[in-house]
């Protein structure tokens, strides 16, 4: 990774502490290489405009979705396989792997507390991940903390229309303040 890309992602890492929620991560991925015209934002970005949008009553678990946590949530883009194609090798391994999805949901999701566990942030991403058929990637922010949360999902062995919830992965708690130089 270029000296130039490493400098605009620690300046971009930095506008979350002045910046809009929507706008920093649109520029944060946009700076990683997820680059797409599929983004339409929500017209309220409460739990409540959340739950309207998606129309999810009783599949979720509130308890482990921390809805009462909820400050604001964004709904940045859709990624799908075009889109993936002409992404930048930033993060690119060379596999291939055994899933067939056809797109990526990302959001962000802006907490109220100071501090969050891994359980609890793997959590919320697992019941907003109920909601979809599609893997969704979730940027937290909390305090002056950014979190990148992603879940691991496989095809259900006995019904194609299911997924199985695996191993949610964290990169967690970036200071926006102070972020590491590496």
């Amino acid at each position: 990774m270029s000296i130039d890309i490493k400098n605009q992602i620690l300046n971009i890492i930095k506008s979350f502490s002045q910046k809009d929620l929507y706008f920093s991560s649109i520029d944060l991925f946009n700076t990683l290489g997820y680059k797409t015209d599929r983004t339409q934002r929500l017209d309220d970005t409460s739990y409540n405009g959340f739950k309207t949008e998606f129309d999810f009553d009783n599949i979720l678990n509130e308890n482990n979705a921390l809805f009462d946590e909820w400050q604001k949530i964004e709904l940045l883009f859709q990624l799908t396989k075009t889109e993936l194609q002409h992404t930048s090798d930033l993060f690119d391994t060379g596999k291939i792997e055994d899933k067939n999805y056809e797109s990526y949901l990302f959001f962000a999701l802006e907490l109220k507390s100071e501090t969050y566990s891994r359980t609890k942030l793997a959590g919320i991403t697992r019941e907003i991940n109920k909601l979809f058929k599609m893997p969704v990637m979730i940027l937290f922010k909390y305090n002056h903390l950014l979190t990148f949360s992603i879940i691991d999902r496989r095809l259900h062995k006995r019904d194609d229309d299911k997924d199985v919830l695996k191993k949610v992965t964290l990169i967690k708690d970036i200071n926006i303040k102070n972020p590491h130089k590496r």
